[in-house]
């Protein structure tokens, strides 16, 4: 019960910050509702800042995504099964330097940036553009 006190606080003390209106500080009471005054009654999530960046996997689904290749055509391109895909694509294995160039040609993004997340430098530091865009008018 000590840790219903607690909460229960924590949101009086809250609620005593929020301008908001009655509905709103009433939302916040019952946990409905959580505006930028209050962030403080939320729980510690334990993540780092390094946890919420994107890995491999993430870059893997983002270059997937912007190419408009499927699961099942990647599977086909790289001579593996849908489900091996969908373990990488997931997370739960890393596929190896060979599988991420290969995964760098058919989608189209630099493979440093799939490796690492690092974006390529062009010419004087500038990042690498499209060498087929066309000027707009």
């Amino acid at each position: 019960m000590v840790g219903a006190m607690s909460e229960a606080s924590r949101i009086g003390r809250c609620m005593r910050k929020c301008t908001t209106s009655l509905v709103a500080r009433t939302l916040v009471c019952y946990g409905l509702l959580c505006n930028a005054r209050c962030m403080s009654i939320q729980p510690e999530s334990g993540f780092s800042a390094r946890d919420l960046e994107p890995d491999v996997a993430d870059r893997m689904r983002k270059a997937l995504r912007l190419s408009g290749v499927g699961v099942q055509e990647m599977a086909d391109y790289l001579g593996v099964a849908r489900g091996t895909v969908g373990t990488w694509i997931n997370g739960r294995i890393t596929p190896g330097a060979q599988t991420l160039r290969l995964w760098a040609l058919r989608t189209g993004v630099p493979y440093a940036w799939l490796r690492s997340g690092e974006v390529p430098a062009g010419p004087e530091g500038c990042p690498e553009q499209d060498s087929n865009l066309q000027p707009t008018d």
